[in-house]
């Protein structure tokens, strides 16, 4: 814990010994919340408070729109696709995440058809995943906050490591959102008839379901596994202190979400290939990927941007141990179920091998909600001290103003200004996704190595490429995805972010067989450079491939006014010519030049090969016209 973190605790330690102990000083606030909660500036308060609350989620869905696309929400989006097509995760794609949130997905893919443009409908859906969040968070904090539970979802709004990457179309934020509203299910139905079965019922499905949503979500999920034997072993007949309600009940509902899932295995005759890629492959990553430490991305993402998150969360993590231990409350309160996930959540992002930011959506979630406690613990604290008209009730409640103004200037300059955000929108990318969309048929296979052509069938199994796996399977891919994409009579393909580290021979194949028609893009096409060698005018035979049937054209024109063309020994007397799949041989006589023999796009267009941008910075798509007389 950083110096400031253990200052702090110490110091509300000695405001706990100044108040006569723990217990009185609960009792106490809890009087007093009783006594001012219908006051006037209890209502404002409030009202503010939602309108905070309002205008962050403003903030998030304007965010959800126009920040860029990560490579991941890519494989994801067209993961969703394939599965509204009627493809099986894993047996008929290549795919190592459990499957919830594509599976999900795909129902607003349905909407989009084979617009790869319409991608942007998946960020809107995620937005259920961000208010489920919210409202966990809520209720959890409700029972011990009051109104003042609303400050949990307004953290959570605040701290971009968890919004921006909940927002994404990704398994993380859904998964840690089902997790949390299985915490949240617990506290529901209270006093009702039949209401611990509905809430512990309720609290498995959402279990279920956030274990089918990630492997994350099974490894600090783990904490229900020890809830439920304490309650089977310890708690067998002490039901009002049952930490799931009813623990009959919650198996039912776990049981329910993972028995639809082996039936949909055995329908699908998906059982193995489920167990290779979400299984073994995980495994075998895990131990040979070299990874880089938790320590860079929780400093980087979380501690530096946000310094008053760690100290909030630990005095709200300590305010909460405290309550446990009050007298004539009972130790097996809903809360103790929140400090394991808090200590489960941070462990499992510490023990993997390559904790990206993404990674933190858990993590700052639980910090969010802890540190919201935190901050109410200090400004209950700050009142008490003051009214009381203490000298030291006065230098606390300075203190503690600063404070909560020092989170308001982090807040307004990390929310509201979404610095890096504003600076890279996916302006670029939505302009790639229409000319995808533009250069090739509904049925039209596109190789990339992350799925980013979305609504476009893929040329190969492995339609990403992982960094592990081109490495791991290097020999594998320059092998094959060469006779796949001929096989699939692929004419377009995607330079993404994992272009560069493909293995080289795959490369160079894709440098000679495709053309750059845009910074990102690639059509099929060869580029032939005729020289003269001693004599006035070059002769020239070369081979050329059709990736499929259609029509071809040749680039520049001149290539026919001013100079003979042959292929397959028949003279071509037009640029626009209509060639067969296979293999064919070119011939050119005439003056020096260079030339291309080009795939005719969708759109019809003939088109110009953007010269010097074979690896460009990725995700640019600034496409160059192109005109008949090139």
């Amino acid at each position: 814990m950083p110096a400031s973190g253990r200052y702090l605790c110490a110091g509300v330690a000695v405001v706990g010994v100044m108040e006569g102990g723990v217990a009185s000083m609960r009792l106490e606030m809890d009087q007093r919340d009783n006594q001012t909660d219908t006051q006037p500036w209890v209502r404002y308060t409030r009202a503010a408070a939602v309108a905070v609350l309002l205008f962050l989620g403003g903030a998030a869905v304007w965010l959800s729109l126009i920040m860029r696309y990560e490579c991941d929400e890519f494989v994801f989006a067209h993961a969703a696709w394939l599965v509204s097509q009627g493809s099986v995760p894993f047996r008929d794609f290549y795919e190592h995440h459990f499957p919830l949130v594509y599976q999900l997905s795909a129902l607003p893919m349905l909407a989009v058809g084979d617009d790869p443009s319409g991608v942007w409908v998946l960020r809107v859906a995620m937005w259920p995943v961000v208010l489920l969040a919210l409202w966990s968070a809520w209720r959890i904090d409700r029972d011990t906050l009051r109104w003042r539970a609303l400050i949990a979802p307004i953290m959570l709004l605040s701290v971009i490591p968890f919004i921006r990457h909940a927002l994404q179309i990704r398994p993380d934020g859904l998964a840690f959102a089902l997790f949390l509203g299985a915490i949240a299910l617990l506290n529901l139905f209270r006093g009702k008839r039949r209401g611990d079965q509905a809430a512990a019922m309720l609290s498995g499905l959402s279990l279920g379901l956030a274990c089918w949503a990630s492997q994350k979500a099974v490894v600090y999920g783990s904490i229900f596994a020890v809830a439920l034997a304490v309650d089977l072993f310890w708690n067998r007949r002490r039901d009002p202190e049952r930490l799931l309600r009813k623990p009959a009940w919650f198996i039912v509902g776990f049981g329910t979400v993972w028995a639809g899932v082996a039936t949909y295995l055995s329908l699908t005759s998906s059982w193995w290939a489920f167990y290779r890629w979400c299984v073994l492959w995980p495994i075998e990553f895990q131990e040979n990927f070299a990874g880089f430490g938790w320590h860079r991305p929780m400093l980087d993402a979380l501690v530096m941007p946000y310094p008053w998150l760690l100290p909030l969360a630990a005095v709200g993590l300590g305010a909460t141990l405290l309550r446990l231990f009050l007298p004539n409350r009972s130790m097996w309160q809903p809360d103790v179920l929140l400090v394991m996930a808090f200590v489960s959540c941070v462990v499992s992002f510490v023990v993997q091998p390559a904790p990206y930011e993404y990674s933190l959506v858990p993590v700052a979630g639980m910090f969010c909600l802890f540190a919201a406690r935190g901050f109410v613990w200090c400004a209950d604290q700050a009142v008490t001290l003051y009214r009381k008209g203490r000298w030291t009730g006065r230098v606390m409640s300075v203190l503690s103003g600063a404070a909560i103004l020092l989170v308001a200037c982090h807040l307004y300059r990390y929310q509201f200004l979404y610095q890096r955000d504003m600076r890279t929108p996916n302006h670029t990318q939505r302009a790639l996704f229409q000319t995808v969309g533009a250069l090739t048929d509904p049925d039209d296979s596109v190789h990339d190595s992350s799925g980013m052509a979305v609504t476009r069938p893929h040329a190969y199994f492995y339609f990403y490429t992982p960094r592990y796996l081109q490495s791991s399977w290097g020999a594998l891919l320059k092998m094959e995805v060469p006779s796949a994409i001929r096989e699939a009579g692929c004419t377009v393909s995607v330079r993404d972010t994992r272009y560069r580290s493909l293995p080289p021979e795959l490369k160079q194949f894709l440098r000679e067989h495709y053309q750059p028609y845009a910074r990102d893009i690639d059509v099929w096409g060869r580029r032939y450079d005729a020289r003269p060698d001693a004599q006035p005018d070059a002769v020239m035979t070369a081979p050329f491939h059709a990736v499929r049937d259609g029509e071809y054209f040749l680039q520049p024109g001149s290539v026919v006014t001013n100079g003979r063309v042959w292929i397959d020994g028949q003279p071509v007397h037009t640029r626009r010519l209509r060639l067969e799949q296979g293999d064919h041989t070119v011939r050119y006589e005439g003056p020096a030049q260079t030339f291309w023999l080009l795939w005719l796009p969708r759109d019809g267009r003939l088109w110009q090969p953007v010269l010097g941008h074979r690896d460009p910075p990725p995700l640019s798509a600034v496409r160059r016209p192109a005109t008949d007389e090139m």
